[in-house]
C-alpha cells in the first residue's frame, strides 16, 4: 500500500476531514503534516504538535514518532482522533471566538 486515506477529527467530532498521505511517512513527519493540513483546510484550527497528539482508534494506541503509520498498524480508512496531551487546557476551536 503506498498511500492511506484516513479521517480526522477530535473526540467531540466537531470536524472531519479525509486526507491522503504516504503509508510509510514517520510519526513525527505525519503529525506536522496533518496539523498543518488541518490549518490550511480550516484556520481556527491551531495545533501544536507538543501539545497534540494523534490516536488510532481502531488500534487503540497513539501514533508513536519513530514508527512509520504503516508499521504503527496505521490502515487505510482508520480514523484518526487529535488528542489534547494536556487536557487541563481548553482546546482552542477558532481564534475570534467561534
Amino acid at each position: 500500500m503506498k498511500n492511506v486515506i484516513v479521517t480526522v477529527t477530535d473526540r467531540a467530532h466537531s470536524y472531519a476531514y479525509d486526507m491522503e498521505f504516504p503509508a510509510d511517512i514517520r510519526g513525527d513527519r505525519l503529525v506536522r503534516f496533518l496539523f498543518q493540513a488541518l490549518h490550511e483546510i480550516d484556520p481556527g484550527l491551531e495545533y501544536d504538535a507538543a501539545d497534540y497528539g494523534l490516536y488510532l482508534q481502531r488500534a487503540k494506541h497513539f501514533v508513536n514518532s519513530h514508527q512509520t503509520f504503516a508499521q504503527a498498524g496505521g490502515r487505510n480508512g482508520d480514523i484518526i482522533l487529535v488528542v489534547d496531551m494536556n487536557p487541563g487546557r481548553e482546546a482552542p476551536r477558532a481564534k475570534d471566538g467561534q
